[in-house]
């Protein structure tokens, strides 16, 4: 049994096409099983329709290239009669037939099938450079990271939580929603990082209506030296313009500031239906849906800034030692590897 892949925009790569034609067949080999059972590799035309139920067909062939002996129309003209001597009751229907059959010329080989699934698009991981996306419990960031691991991008994870002051539930759920990505890119590190007490710190030292900006600033500041010694090239968020008060545009200005690589935000213009639908699309939405105690819900202000400026927020950080709390944090990182 064979699976004919069909690709857009790879086709608009000019010299550079073999390298992501390469990226994509080994990406489609990591994820196919080998059909071992001689009975299913015989399979042929004849014994497969009579699984099919349907009273009309249509033949659809193409050839990919024009030098073999048979036109697209012979070819469809001669399976449709095949399939008539199979069975008889069954009518030609080129507009709307029960059953389409499809029939690829491709090297001299005959390819035939029923049905076309469409895949992600985009293209095949690792091509376009590793990021690291900092992934929360929560709908968005498994999104983004899926989103720009569509656009070839290989990623890796942050994960911040507030044990032991929160529970276990939000590590779980990000082990389980890393892995969901998994198949979509192959192996990842899973980088957890313990935030509680730079929290702390923050309550303590700093005004309260910026704490979930500062929480984010450190998030950033962390972030990018994981991302460093990741050898990546950009954060990823799961920020959506004005969707909470820490994602007005001032706000994610604010937190750029302190981080030197590039922050992508691949969902900013999307609103949260669509976030939701492409979740369910691509599996994480039952996950992140659980619920679970995430690192900014601890200890969240009464008032968040929903203005928060990067010279207010470099004032309200001036009572916390921003190295020092960086470099503690980051000798306490622990890194789970997940091999495809």
């Amino acid at each position: 049994m064979k699976t004919v892949i069909h690709y857009a925009e790879l086709g608009l790569k000019g010299k550079n096409r073999p390298y992501f034609e390469i990226r994509l067949a080994e990406n489609i080999r990591r994820l196919l099983l080998p059909l071992g059972d001689p009975d299913v590799r015989r399979q042929l035309l004849a014994a497969e329709l009579p699984a099919m139920k349907f009273t009309s067909f249509a033949c659809r062939a193409r050839r990919m290239h024009k030098d073999f002996a048979l036109t697209s129309e012979q070819i469809n003209r001669e399976l449709g009669a095949f399939v008539q001597g199979l069975f008889p009751a069954a009518s030609v229907d080129l507009d709307t037939p029960d059953l389409e059959i499809f029939i690829e010329v491709v090297n001299r080989e005959m390819l035939v099938y029923f049905r076309k699934e469409a895949g992600p698009g985009g293209l095949p991981a690792g091509t376009a450079g590793r990021v690291v996306t900092l992934l929360s419990g929560g709908i968005d960031s498994p999104v983004a990271a899926w989103r720009m691991i569509r656009r070839g991008c290989k990623t890796n994870f942050v994960h911040f939580h507030s044990m032991p002051f929160t529970s276990q539930a939000s590590v779980d759920k990000v082990r389980e929603l890393a892995q969901k990505l998994e198949p979509w890119q192959g192996a990842y590190r899973l980088h957890m990082v313990p935030f509680g007490e730079v929290q702390q710190e923050i309550v303590t030292n700093s005004p309260q209506e910026f704490r979930i900006i500062l929480y984010r600033r450190f998030m950033m500041r962390i972030g990018e030296a994981i991302a460093r010694r990741e050898n990546a090239h950009a954060l990823i968020t799961g920020d959506s313009l004005g969707q909470v008060a820490s994602q007005t545009l001032t706000n994610l200005e604010t937190v750029n500031a302190v981080a030197l690589l590039p922050v992508l935000r691949p969902l900013i213009g999307m609103d949260k239906q669509e976030i939701i639908d492409t979740a369910r699309r691509i599996g994480t939405y039952d996950v992140s849906a659980l619920p679970h105690d995430d690192c900014c819900s601890f200890l969240m202000p009464r008032s968040p800034a929903t203005a928060c400026t990067p010279d207010k927020a470099a004032e309200a950080e001036k009572g916390l030692d921003v190295d020092r709390l960086v470099k503690e944090t980051l000798s306490k990182v622990v890194e789970e590897r997940v091999t495809a």
